[in-house]
């Protein structure tokens, strides 16, 4: 029982100190004004001193799961997004993949070679990249719990300060209805 609490205890610590660290990160940002996706990854790039690009892709470049992934290359970041999503899905998952250089987190993975070949046939290289953050799996990790804290707070901020129009219903059933609902307070911040 004893061992329990400690362990409780921790773990609270740990969300606690992740929810400092990200607060006093999210007050040096500059948001940009209207903001976007593309407006803030410019602005990044801006201050970093370090294009970053953003390239649609299809459904088929992404494993299961995954609608984004940063790939840093020596001179350019490239932040590449599953275009089949809604327009605020993807603004979400290219905000995600450039907090994770707010962060400075480090490349983790690399692309399967089919996937590289896919993905930068666009950059006219004879071969891909070494190494890629390509997506990090482990939604329960430190990096991503620190990406997807920032992001939220930073779409939580932003969403909310744009002309959202009210979702009318067109024969939606009231299970989405609900779900468009709550999603909507969540961004606007009254959930």
């Amino acid at each position: 029982m004893r061992e329990r609490r400690a362990h409780e205890l921790r773990q609270f610590w740990r969300r606690l100190t992740l929810r400092w660290r990200c607060a006093a990160l999210f007050r040096r940002l500059h948001l940009p004004e209207p903001f976007t996706a593309a407006a803030f990854c410019a602005e990044l790039a801006r201050q970093r001193g370090r294009p970053i690009l953003l390239r649609p892709r299809g459904p088929e470049c992404f494993a299961p799961g995954v609608h984004a992934y940063l790939a840093p290359f020596p001179e350019v970041d490239i932040i590449f997004y599953n275009r089949a999503t809604s327009p605020l899905h993807q603004e979400h998952s290219i905000v995600h993949e450039a907090t994770h250089l707010l962060w400075g987190h480090a490349t983790a993975e690399v692309l399967s070679p089919e996937l590289a070949a896919l993905t930068f046939k666009h950059l006219e290289r004879t071969e891909a990249p070494q190494e890629v953050l390509c997506h990090r799996n482990h939604a329960r990790s430190l990096v991503e719990r620190e990406a997807e804290l920032l992001t939220l707070r930073i779409m939580r901020r932003t969403v909310g300060r744009r002309c959202i129009p009210a979702v009318v219903p067109t024969g939606d059933t009231p299970e989405t209805e609900a779900i468009l609902r709550r999603l909507r307070a969540f961004y606007e911040g009254q959930g």
